[in-house]
């Protein structure tokens, strides 16, 4: 009997991939019960009203963007894609993955979505044509495609040494077909691929069998960052950051709750006078029964609600969010932390550049793989090299301009002073076009080259007193 079991360092991470997957998206992915625990004494019809009402303030789809916008700023080098080119070659670069996105365009959310789980898979793929020739296949729109899988859509993976490297040899992908009473999984294999079926309470099924073309599994993991150098498995940006988004969440709801059960005061008295009241149709949802032992428990009153945890549930909340903003290390590169010198502004920005370099050389890696699997389904080598910027800090622009302007009033040279704001020029206008800034560099050379009034002064006042020693 065929079976598809998990494996198991991905069975393990299930329930977290899918929860840092959650806080990333939001909406109606979040409302789930295990986000929102149940008071004690909750009954399922206040609970269920309580979870519909919560709002969940998504700071880790924020974050995420962040680091994306980051990474993605500075230009991506890809030699031209050197080696690669044809019809085929450019119809994938305007739409990668067959459905209106370019490669550019893909790999940009990849990497967004490698940051909130940790890692996604990539398969490159090619429809089977019964085309007679190239020409043919091409006219008909056949040719390689990307497609992705989220963490929970990987199932299973073997890896074996093979020429000393450790090669893919086994991979199950579970499909989207949108039947929902149907399994469907994709077995890669180096010389082949099989696509399987099973229907509620039924067997697995064998439905479609091909070779593969290219005799290598044509997947790629793009890892976020390294998680203890696993070749699928990856570190996500929003760890520790999903889990206080969480208590965020928590508290909103909480506070919510306090408010809407204490805008108005609470029935006091007994049991049954509070029964008697709601058979008669009156709503006795915010009531408090009282012990028939209590004094005066047979008087029916108002009483004003305790709502004395409401500031320190507030307390905590902005605790938590000040929590959420250290930990992204986002607060030096937007420039919402005032530190004290440039030093320490450095220092402050450090970690999160290191972190952005990681992803970057990632990233080079992940695109590298992809172009040369494109390239062996084209019957072409990419012979380029991806390079991605290693620089991310903002305020590595206002540092330079600082120490250039240091620089400039601290040496007496007018050579230096031009070269100086020709860098300054470049660094403050970097949209310019080349026109402007070539008329920009030759004002500069031209005011260098003019005589220093200051200069043409003091020529002149020691020509004055020299004539009167004369």
């Amino acid at each position: 009997m065929t079976e598809f079991p998990r494996h198991p360092q991905l069975e393990v991470l299930q329930d977290r991939l899918a929860f840092l997957r959650d806080s990333y998206l939001g909406g109606i992915d979040y409302k789930k019960k295990a986000y929102l625990p149940e008071y004690g004494n909750e009954d399922k019809e206040d609970y269920e009203r309580r979870l519909k009402q919560a709002t969940y303030t998504n700071h880790c789809s924020s974050i995420l963007e962040a680091y994306n916008n980051y990474l993605f700023s500075g230009e991506i080098s890809r030699d031209s894609f050197k080696g690669l080119s044809g019809v085929e070659f450019d119809a994938f670069m305007a739409d990668a993955d067959m459905m209106g996105r370019s490669y550019e365009k893909m790999i940009r959310e990849l990497s967004k979505q490698a940051g909130s789980s940790g890692f996604i898979g990539v398969i490159l793929d090619k429809p089977k044509g019964e085309e007679a020739s190239k020409g043919a296949e091409i006219a008909a729109g056949i040719r390689p495609y990307m497609s992705a899988y989220v963490a929970s859509s990987i199932i299973d993976y073997e890896m074996e040494y093979i020429d000393g490297s450790r090669t893919l040899t086994k991979l199950v992908l579970e499909e989207e077909t949108g039947e929902t009473d149907v399994l469907t999984y994709k077995v890669w294999y180096r010389d082949k691929w099989q696509l399987w079926e099973k229907k509620k309470e039924k067997e697995w099924v064998m439905t479609q069998e091909g070779t593969n073309p290219i005799n290598t599994i044509p997947f790629i993991s793009i890892i976020n960052r390294d998680k203890d150098f696993h070749p699928i498995i990856g570190k996500s940006d929003i760890a520790d950051i999903a889990d206080i988004n969480n208590r965020v969440y928590r508290f909103d709801s909480d506070a919510e709750n306090i408010i809407e059960q204490c805008t108005f005061p609470w029935l006091q008295g007994p049991q049954a006078s509070i029964d008697a009241i709601s058979k008669g149709g009156l709503s006795t949802k915010t009531a408090v029964p009282v012990p028939d032992s209590d004094e005066g428990a047979a008087e029916l009153k108002f009483t004003e609600p305790v709502h004395s945890s409401l500031p320190q549930i507030m307390a905590w909340r902005e605790a938590a969010v000040q929590d959420i903003k250290d930990m992204s290390k986002l607060e030096a590169g937007q420039g919402t932390q005032q530190a004290e010198s440039g030093i320490a502004l450095e220092i402050q920005f450090r970690p999160l550049n290191s972190m952005l370099t990681e992803k970057a050389e990632n990233m080079e890696l992940a695109e590298t793989r992809i172009l040369e699997l494109l390239g062996a389904y084209l019957g072409q080598t990419f012979a380029g090299v991806v390079t991605y910027p290693r620089e991310f800090a903002v305020m590595d622009l206002m540092q330079e301009l600082d120490i250039a302007i240091t620089a400039k009033s601290a040496v007496k040279s007018r050579t230096f002073a031009a070269e100086i704001e020709k860098i300054v020029a470049d660094k403050a206008l970097p949209d310019v076009d080349p026109k402007t800034m070539k008329i920009i560099v030759a004002e500069i050379d031209a005011a260098a080259a003019e005589p220093d009034m200051t200069d043409i002064d003091n020529i002149n006042q020691g020509g004055g007193d020299e004539e009167e020693t004369t």
